[in-house]
């Protein structure tokens, strides 16, 4: 989940920096809110810090409990069972499961924000693409004046 999170910023990073260049550009007009979208990158990384910091705790108690040495007393809702085993096992499985769950979940997010990403590094190209193009005619137009003038 930190790598996600990780390559994320990487990305936004760096779809900023290019608009940041494009911003100044004497032949362009950008009406884009670089802000806003760094912010909708910091709440979709938090997210993704979140969840791991659930799993993390969810594993923790888990491992906790696999040290005890004694008999103990836990505390567990009335629907789980009183046998040790069946208690660790039920949770392993119900935390299987949300993990599974999650994963799916992430890709399918992680996916959608990677096809969102290419599609503005395109756009992003093609607007650099007309900067350049848009200054090799003004060098020669100016170049044609110079040689008209001369």
């Amino acid at each position: 989940i930190s790598l996600f999170a990780a390559e994320v910023k990487d990305q936004s990073d760096t779809i900023a920096q290019r608009l940041e260049k494009l911003k100044d550009e004497p032949s362009l007009t950008l009406d884009i809110d670089i802000e806003q979208a760094g912010k909708s990158v910091e709440k979709y990384t938090g997210l993704l810090e979140r969840i791991n910091e659930e799993i993390t705790h969810e594993e923790g108690r888990l491992a906790s409990y696999a040290a005890l040495e004694q008999p103990t007393l836990l505390p567990v809702y009335m629907q789980e069972p009183d046998d040790f085993d069946q208690f660790i096992a039920v949770n392993v499985n119900r935390i299987k499961k949300q993990s599974k769950k999650i994963e799916k979940d992430l890709m399918v997010s992680y996916s959608r924000y990677q096809f969102s990403f290419k599609g503005h590094l395109k756009q992003i190209e093609q607007v650099e693409k007309y900067v350049m193009i848009q200054k090799r005619l003004e060098a020669m137009q100016k170049e044609q004046k110079a040689e008209q003038a001369s």
